[in-house]
């Protein structure tokens, strides 16, 4: 019986590091639906201007939420992209 007890607190704990180190790693990765969809809109405005200087452009144009802006600073090296794939 107490053995039982021992084996299940366990794997409690094992199941529950284990949720902890997956919750870890998905905040660390940077969504990949936000970084297409940064993609997609840069595209977009690059087919009416050059690329943009930042990604402040992009929301005084309209292309882009500020919520979104500031929400991922792999921004700035997609724009650094479009500029050395554009110059």
């Amino acid at each position: 019986m107490r053995r039982k007890r021992i084996r299940l607190r366990v794997l409690l704990l094992l199941t529950t590091l284990g949720a902890l180190s997956m919750l870890n790693r998905a905040r660390e990765r940077p969504p990949v639906n936000t970084l297409f969809a940064f993609r997609c809109v840069l595209d977009e405005y690059h087919d009416n201007h050059e690329c943009p200087r930042d990604v402040q452009d992009l929301v005084r144009e309209g292309y882009l939420a500020e919520t979104l802006a500031a929400a991922n600073p792999l921004f700035d090296r997609l724009l650094q992209m479009c500029r050395t794939e554009h110059p």
